[in-house]
């Protein structure tokens, strides 16, 4: 993270609004992990992922139902970490727009309501027991800013509130961890953030 980064956390952590401190944050933060992911060669892109597998996969049951992400070209790739996964991965689905997330075992994919890649209609549904979550940026306590969709907070509170509330590891490159973020209180503290360096954690 820049100096100019860390001025900017600072500076949107003291406003009044979370939502448009975190909004000035997201729109700093994406142009800064694109330049990141856009500098690395292929041999490093490689070594980083193998990194961050090396530290997802001891939290990761091989039997598990382990629930990724399709990632974007910047984000961290989660199929590293779950490749030693045993049971078929869950995915992100969405029947429309205005639906909530679920999650349907990966397999061919097709464009959803969000443009984004995932199952069929006619996948097999599941609810994952550990969650690899995408993110913009992460704290070493387990604060996420994620893209502000709301998705992944809503889908965790529903699962806190059923009693079934998943193991969550965060995905970030080293570049993503900041000092602090501003939080509200539908905000999910996430158990762990795994980077190719190191893993934060447990939270909680």
């Amino acid at each position: 993270m820049t100096g100019t980064d860390s001025d900017l956390i600072g500076s949107a952590k003291g406003k009044a609004d979370p939502a448009a401190a975190k909004d000035a944050l997201r729109r700093r933060l994406r142009s800064s992990r694109r330049a990141f992911a856009l500098s690395l060669s292929g041999v490093e892109r490689e070594a980083a992922l193998n990194a961050a597998a090396g530290h997802a996969a001891p939290l990761i049951e091989p039997h598990a139902r382990v629930g990724i992400y399709v990632p974007t070209r910047y984000e961290i790739d989660p199929a590293p970490c779950a490749a030693h996964v045993t049971r078929r991965l869950l995915l992100p689905w969405f029947g429309e727009r205005t639906s909530p997330m679920q999650f349907r075992e990966a397999g061919p994919l097709f464009p959803g309501p969000w443009k984004m890649m995932q199952p069929a209609h006619t996948a097999a549904a599941g609810e994952p027991e550990i969650l690899l979550v995408p993110l913009l940026a992460a704290t070493s306590t387990g604060d996420r800013l994620g893209q502000g969709g709301g998705h992944y907070d809503r889908y965790l509170a529903a699962r806190q509130a059923a009693g079934t509330l998943p193991l969550t590891i965060g995905l970030a490159w080293d570049c993503q961890m900041v000092p602090a973020l501003p939080r509200e209180p539908w905000d999910h503290l996430l158990d762990y953030i795994v980077t190719p360096s190191a893993l934060y954690g447990p939270h909680g």
